[in-house]
């Protein structure tokens, strides 16, 4: 990312717009950081096709809770790219079908913990390490 002042830009524009068609990102700082970022029509375009997808704002809007259940569905890059010519009703359905698949392959969730009870250490197990046994440790 290019930071330039507003005076930049007016006098070098033709240079500014190569480097911004190169594929660099513009920062154009202003006064009270009312900045401005400039980029090209083709990275606003990549930028925006996610918010037009009815399918990522489906999976988006979803995701929230099932990370919190600890479920995760798989989409290849081809069913991702399909999904941009489907109607909502379709990207439903298909979700529907990826769940039950999920559902009929998941395991039971393992919960990480502490064991149950802890042991008993009788009163030896406190006593001072005896002499040999602290010169091998080094100490």
């Amino acid at each position: 990312m290019i930071v330039l002042k507003t005076v930049d830009l007016r006098n070098d524009f033709k240079k500014v717009s190569d480097l911004i068609m190169s594929g660099e990102i513009v920062l154009i700082s202003r006064p009270h950081n009312e900045n401005l970022v400039i980029l090209s029509e083709r990275e606003y375009n990549e930028l925006e096709n996610p918010k037009k997808n009815p399918a990522y704002n489906i999976l988006n809007n979803d995701s929230p809770s099932y990370v919190a259940e600890g479920v995760s569905i798989s989409f290849t890059l081809d069913e991702i790219n399909a999904m941009e010519n489907m109607s909502i009703e379709e990207i439903q359905s298909l979700l529907t079908a990826k769940r039950a698949v999920y559902n009929n392959i998941r395991k039971p969730k393992r919960n990480i913990g502490f064991i149950k009870g802890l042991p008993e250490f009788p009163d030896s197990f406190f006593d001072p390490l005896p002499e040999d046994e602290l010169q091998l440790w080094g100490l």
